[in-house]
């Protein structure tokens, strides 16, 4: 464990300007076309990935006026600078998102994923954070985890990912 280097990558989606014309016009005739015309990708680029969170961003601001947001990954390496386990994050207003977590097998209860989750609480209350949500499944085995961790279970539901039980949880940040 004393080889462990914590990194935080920090992205600003907030003041990134992306090339999304909202200026164009949808003609009500030509929606059923446009909705054949939706793809899926598989292993998505950043540019669109960064186009779609911004056009968000633009639409929410003109909602509720413009607000902080903060896109962060928060990761350890070992010695050979092999990730070891990682979040994937956004922080905006109060909220702060878990959208992916991960911990290299080799890596499991050794403290990685608890030193994650503590670095992630810290940033997320210097942003001004008052509670972090994320949601799991339960054949994943970390619905245990993150009870330990603080995190509280808000909601569930059957036949989740692969029949699983799925979880949306909150942790609230004092």
């Amino acid at each position: 464990m004393n080889n462990m280097i914590f990194d935080l990558v920090k992205n600003d989606v907030s003041n990134k300007s992306q090339n999304i014309n909202n200026n164009i016009p949808i003609n009500k005739q030509e929606i059923p076309d446009l909705l054949e015309e939706i793809d899926i990708i598989d292993n998505p680029r950043q540019g669109i990935a960064g186009q779609i969170s911004t056009g968000l961003y633009n639409y929410n601001c003109s909602i509720v006026g413009k607000f902080k947001q903060q896109s962060f990954i928060v990761c350890m390496h070992n010695i050979k600078g092999e990730i070891a386990g990682g979040l994937v994050t956004t922080a905006y207003l109060n909220v702060c998102t878990l959208h992916l977590a991960w911990v290299d097998e080799r890596y499991r209860r050794c403290g990685v994923g608890r030193k994650l989750i503590e670095n992630l609480i810290s940033y997320a209350k210097n942003f001004g954070c008052t509670y972090i949500i994320l949601d799991t499944i339960m054949i994943q085995g970390s619905v245990e985890f993150y009870h330990k961790m603080g995190f509280h279970t808000i909601s569930n539901y059957e036949n989740g990912f692969a029949g699983s039980k799925h979880f949306l949880m909150r942790y609230d940040i004092h």
